[in-house]
């Protein structure tokens, strides 16, 4: 599978025991990425889903990725960076998502080691000040429908 490599950026890539996925740097220890990327093996999400409309699911039901078989790599010499990019092991996955409603869907990687400055530097975090709301937002997404798995959808709105 290519991805496609930005010059300047560094890429995010999460490999773990049935996912692939990118994320972000937000420390020099800490990635975010999507809660589904760190399912652990055996996970039914759809079943999960089933389960909402019987009663509520608890994100600690469903199995997590084990920290010790999921690695992050970083940089945009290689495509894939695992390739070419040394591993930075994954100590521990933190999930906030509330299935029955797929949101939000969010998981941080706390990272063994800190990345060197040198690797990558995190996003810069917005302040409070940085933070103007305009009269309208725009939003952009992507994902398979779950009625269709083999159709990657593109989408967008406004808010």
């Amino acid at each position: 599978m290519r991805h496609p490599v930005h010059r300047g950026t560094s890429w995010v890539y999460i490999s773990g025991e049935v996912f692939l996925c990118t994320g972000a740097l937000i420390s020099q220890r800490h990635v975010l990425t999507a809660s589904h990327c760190v399912d652990g093996l055996g996970v039914n999400r759809a079943k999960a889903m089933e389960q909402c409309g019987i009663r509520r699911v608890d994100v600690n039901e469903i199995p997590t990725a084990k920290p010790s078989n999921t690695n992050v790599y970083i940089g945009n010499k290689c495509d894939p960076p695992s390739e070419c990019q040394p591993a930075h092991p994954v100590k521990d996955i933190i999930r906030l998502e509330d299935i029955c409603f797929a949101a939000p869907d969010i998981a941080i990687l706390e990272l063994e080691e800190d990345v060197s400055e040198d690797e990558a530097i995190p996003v810069c975090m917005p302040t409070d000040a940085d933070l103007k709301m305009e009269p309208q937002l725009l939003l952009v997404g992507g994902g398979r429908d779950r009625a269709c798995l083999s159709a990657l959808l593109f989408f967008h709105g406004h808010l």
